[in-house]
């Protein structure tokens, strides 16, 4: 299944994998290669977001790199002349370069203003990238793209200005010759830089327009909103303060912890046994691999079905799964009889028919465990996770199953699709 990987593979660290690169990939195995003239992923006929944003994220450093140099430029020439000439002959000679001055340390003062803002405009990009892997998609980009345009706009209406002004100003011979040869050239370069700008945006928003078509036209849930849902977007709404490494923290102190219990329960039994095998019952003896916090949690069988309108690209990854499930309170549980047990593939089958994603099945100290979970259906993608646990014990033949959602609302009709009574025996009272 796209997606899921082994414990053993997130005990290495490996990074999950976001909605996004689950879903080019998958594109890039069925789809054929037209490139249309665009930097597309994996030999298909889409375009990489990954890409997208990089370039996107070129084209911005060139925008505030350019407005920056004319910027330092402007501020070169005012504070050369008023150490070449001083600032007295500007006061005193307005007729032949007052005005001039005044306007020099203008231009440069919003040229300046129009870089930073290009720097944050680039900042916002790289943040986009950096934050991939939280499925931020591409398209909040566009956003991004307008705020260009406005920084754009802002130094032409600076040169503008500055033409404005001097409309009515005639180069005198009081003005020196090389001042009047580098304000035409600074006029020059200006004007170059914002058509550039322009062209350079212009590119943007086709771009822009290109990637939105044709991530419309790629192999995915048509009536899914454009910024798929993450499954940890709940827990990070539960917790604001958490972020990613503070959960990294968290898992790897937890599987330390889990380890260490795990080898003085090993340490005690072996004791145990030496001494004669004071203690050990017959049910406790060891059974290989029992002492790992993990036995017997194996991942579901691939080729489950999905309901509820979950996309194969919302796949629940099983440590997910542990962390939403520590975060959401119970909504319900109920106990009962059953007659008979129900062998484990049964169950995953049975759950799997009924749209329910199974994240892990096994037996862990003789008691059938079933982690199993399912999204509820909106129009724009943003239902919440319902997540529910089962358990059978075999010895004592009884089911018991607790749920957990942030929405209690949606919790009644995912509990009517169990329909467990299709494949339990249930006891008379």
């Amino acid at each position: 299944m796209p997606g899921r990987r082994s414990s053993a593979g997130r005990a290495r660290g490996a990074r999950r994998q976001s909605a996004s690169q689950i879903q080019w990939r998958q594109a890039s195995a069925t789809q054929v290669a037209e490139t249309g003239g665009l930097e597309v992923s994996g030999g298909n006929g889409y375009i990489d977001p990954l890409k997208a944003i990089d370039k996107l994220k070129k084209h911005g450093k060139g925008l505030w790199g350019m407005q920056a140099v004319v910027a330092f430029g402007m501020s070169a020439i005012a504070v050369i002349t008023d150490v070449r000439y001083g600032i007295t002959y500007w006061y005193t000679n307005t007729a032949g370069g007052g005005k001039l001055r005044e306007m020099q340390y203008v231009w440069a003062f919003f040229n300046t203003m129009c870089a930073m803002c290009g720097v944050w405009v680039y900042l916002l990009w790289n943040e986009a990238v950096v934050g991939v892997h939280r499925d931020r998609r591409v398209f909040r980009q566009k956003v991004h793209i307008w705020m260009s345009y406005f920084t754009w706009a802002f130094g032409l209406w600076t040169t503008a200005v500055v033409f404005v002004s001097f409309q009515t100003y005639s180069f005198s011979a009081n003005y020196p010759t090389d001042l009047t040869c580098a304000f035409f050239g600074a006029v020059l370069c200006c004007a170059l830089s914002d058509v550039w700008a322009l062209g350079k945006l212009c590119s943007l928003g086709t771009y822009a327009a290109r990637l939105e078509e044709e991530w419309r036209l790629a192999p995915h849930e048509p009536t899914a909103p454009l910024a798929m849902a993450d499954p940890l977007q709940e827990l990070e709404e539960a917790t604001p303060d958490m972020d990613e490494r503070g959960y990294r923290k968290i898992e790897r102190e937890r599987r330390r912890s889990s380890l260490a219990k795990a080898k003085e329960r090993r340490k005690s039994k072996a004791e145990r046994r030496a001494s004669g095998g004071e203690g050990v019952m017959p049910e406790q003896r060891a059974v290989p691999g029992q002492d790992d916090p993990e036995f017997g949690l194996q991942q579901a069988v691939p080729g489950a079905s999905f309901g509820f309108a979950v996309s194969e690209d919302e796949v629940m990854m099983p440590h997910a799964f542990e962390r939403l499930w520590g975060a959401f309170e119970p909504q319900g549980e109920f106990q009962t009889h059953i007659t008979q047990s129900v062998p484990q593939t049964t169950v995953v089958r049975h759950l799997n028919d009924r749209g329910f994603q199974v994240v892990a099945a096994g037996t862990v100290d003789g008691l059938m465990r079933v982690l199993f979970c399912a999204k509820e259906a909106t129009s724009n993608g943003t239902g919440a996770w319902f997540l529910a646990e089962l358990l059978q014990d075999e010895s004592a033949l009884t089911l018991e199953a607790t749920f957990k959602s942030k929405r209690p609302a949606v919790v009644p009709g995912f509990v009517r699709a169990f329909m467990l009574h299709h494949v339990f025996t249930m006891a008379a009272a």
